[in-house]
């Protein structure tokens, strides 16, 4: 659904939602991630799960990664 959404946003044709982005939610935000998966994100080894639920629940349509 998020995929042809933000395609949908892309080509400036609306679609069933308002697509979702987002720039670091997932990788700063632990209090928000813990919130959203249930995963407990003060112990550090579970953060790369807990991120990948993130992403999963919180259906991005679109997803920037800058380095």
């Amino acid at each position: 659904m998020s995929y042809e959404s933000g395609w949908k946003a892309l080509n400036l044709k609306f679609s069933e939602r308002v697509p979702l982005t987002e720039y670091s939610a997932q990788s700063y935000h632990w209090p928000l991630v813990q919130r959203v998966t249930g995963i407990d994100t003060s112990i550090e080894t579970n953060r790369e799960k807990a991120t990948k639920e993130f992403v999963k629940k919180w259906d991005y349509a679109f997803m920037w990664i800058t380095q």
